[in-house]
Order: C-alpha cells, then structure tokens, then sequence
C-alpha cells in the first residue's frame, strides 16, 4: 500500500508524439507516470505531457496542474529464467565478455 491506497497493476504504453517517445504507465485508476525526458529551455526545464493524457483527462492550455517530479533510474529487470541463463553464459564466458566491454 502506498499513501494508504491499495497496489495498483500498472502497464507500459509507448506513445510517440512529436518525434518524442513518453513511457505511459497505467492502470485500473488511469496514469500513474509519464516518463518523459527534461529539457531545457532558455533559464528553464521543461517536461512535456503527450497530447493524449492532456485529451483523456480533458486538460486545457493554461489549467493549473499538479505535477510530481523524481530522478528516474532505468533498469532491466530479469525474469528467473533469463538470469539463470544469463549466469551460466557469464560463468562460461566471463573472460570474452571482459574483453570486448574493454573495446
């Protein structure tokens, strides 16, 4: 539970929208987070929210908005199987696999 609500399932939908790609992550009670990159902008930082959020949850220019920001660190998570084969091929393979990461 988090902030007293019940886990929410939450599914990765890929929007592309002005030659940008935004991770929505949904689920039973809408979006959870837009990852989105931050740019800049002159003095400022900007991260925009893609045109269908703003149409689903019938936003309109200049509407006041709440907005949570949070250093995003992105990493592959490894199914139990995966990470099996993965060790095995590591333990094989190790000294390869060092020395073409040092090219």
């Amino acid at each position: 539970m988090r902030h007293g609500r019940p886990h929410r399932l939450a599914v990765a939908t890929h929007v592309y929208s002005a030659g940008l790609v935004y991770s929505v992550l949904s689920g039973i009670e809408g979006p959870l987070v837009i990852r989105a990159k931050l740019r800049k902008s002159g003095n400022s930082y900007i991260v925009t929210v893609p045109r269908e959020e703003v149409q689903r949850l019938e936003l309109q220019a200049g509407q006041l908005v709440a907005v949570e920001v949070h250093p995003l660190d992105v990493r592959p998570a490894l199914t139990p199987d995966l990470r099996a084969v993965f060790e095995a091929s590591w333990k094989r393979n190790e000294a390869g696999y060092r020395y073409l990461a040092g090219r």
